[in-house]
């Protein structure tokens, strides 16, 4: 089975990921990811444009769906960043504690940060 892995080390087509989900017509499919994923960034060290590799990978099929929801970890590491590069918008789910508002206070200056190479990512409604 190709994974996410694969498209972004190996340069392998987004397409050739996907997997359908539920009986024809299929409307939901989805990449699969597993733990070789965290091993991502450590492979490609040093590739120029590291940031907008999800975002190159997603090009070719952004047409081809309704919706593409990219869930990520909830750290600022570099899997969530090329996911913020490639999104226009962004959902939050947080709770209330001192932890969730701090992160959130760095997700709203890690996305405006990300706004300078990615002006189509809307900011946060609060």
């Amino acid at each position: 089975m190709q994974t996410l892995y694969d498209v972004l080390v190996s340069d392998l087509a987004l397409l050739d990921a996907v997997l359908p989900v539920g009986p024809p017509p299929h409307f939901l499919s989805l990449v699969p990811a597993n733990l070789d994923l965290a091993d991502t960034w450590r492979r490609i060290a040093g590739k120029i444009g590291l940031e907008g590799l999800l975002k190159a990978a997603l090009a070719p099929v952004v047409g081809s769906f309704s919706y593409i929801v990219l869930d990520c970890p909830p750290s600022l590491d570099m899997t969530t960043m090329n996911a913020l590069v490639a999104a226009s918008e962004v959902i939050v789910p947080v709770d209330m504690s001192v932890f969730s508002v701090r992160g959130m206070v760095k997700l709203m200056g890690t996305m405006e940060e990300v706004r300078k190479v990615n002006s189509s990512l809307q900011p946060p409604h609060v």
